[in-house]
């Protein structure tokens, strides 16, 4: 671009003309000068008065987004009601109990107590927990497989009832590909878990052929056009045949995202 610079200020003596006489008596006579007022733009800016602000110092202690916690979880219950009439299902005798600690006042039980405890409560939901999770805006630090050991598996599937989903029909997500692509943002502790697994069996010498995480990962959001219903099944009960908790999991996970879907239960908070 070809710079263009600014003038500088011409002089009187440049400006200077050969010498001419000019016949100035006829001109009629100046006239007066206009005033000139020029009005303030509309847009200039003026100095800004101070805004206040009112805002809240959030302790490390609060671990949910939920500033009072037991009445905005009312609120939370009230806006979702077909989620929290699957939760009172599932918990059948004890929701009376899980109701108290619902909706007890944070001063009584700190945030990372009241998780803990809901946790245990929904300890053979994962999805209704994951789903409960993302309610109230709680984010937990995953960990990878290599924090693993021998408590944490029992803690986080050893004891996960398997009868409770034995008779769901898992190729019923395949009718929601946008719901099966979104199951890793949705579900991650499962696919640590089920990483967690294979990758366990595959530091061990056997001879497994196919039984590893890339190939269940690949073949999990594989399409009908790559393979139809019954092969799909049948491939990951296979896959999954060592592990009947993880695939009592994977049920109840596609059982809750195809309730979402059939039954209508809202996903906003």
């Amino acid at each position: 671009m070809e710079d263009h610079k600014l003038g500088c200020p011409i002089s009187a003596s440049e400006t200077r003309k050969p010498s001419v006489s000019f016949d100035l008596s006829n001109l009629p006579e100046k006239p007066e000068p206009e005033t000139i007022v020029i009005a303030q733009q509309d847009n200039v800016a003026e100095p800004s008065s101070p805004i206040d602000i009112n805002g809240h110092v959030v302790p490390d202690t609060i671990l949910v987004a939920l500033l009072d916690r037991d009445i905005e979880m009312k609120e939370l219950a009230s806006r979702n009601k077909s989620f929290f009439t699957m939760l009172e299902s599932h918990l059948h005798e004890s929701w009376s109990d899980f109701q108290r600690v619902l909706y007890t006042r944070r001063e009584q039980i700190p945030d990372a107590e009241w998780i803990r405890q809901i946790s245990v409560s929904l300890e053979h939901a994962p999805a209704l927990f994951e789903k409960f999770k993302d309610l109230v805006g709680y984010e937990e630090y995953l960990f990878d497989s290599d924090s693993y050991d021998d408590d944490d598996e029992e803690i986080r599937y050893g004891s996960y009832d398997e009868s409770t989903f034995e008779n769901v029909d898992i190729t019923l997500i395949r009718n929601y590909p946008s719901k099966l692509a979104t199951f890793k943002q949705s579900y991650p502790q499962f696919f640590i878990n089920a990483k967690h697994c294979f990758t366990e069996e595959e530091d061990q010498e056997t001879k497994f052929g196919n039984h590893s995480y890339d190939a269940f990962d690949h073949l999990l959001f594989s399409s009908r056009r790559d393979m139809e219903d019954q092969e799909w099944e049948n491939k990951i009960y296979d896959l999954l045949d060592k592990w009947p908790n993880l695939l009592a999991q994977l049920k109840e996970i596609v059982a809750y995202e195809v309730e979402c879907e059939e039954g209508g239960i809202e996903e906003d908070s």
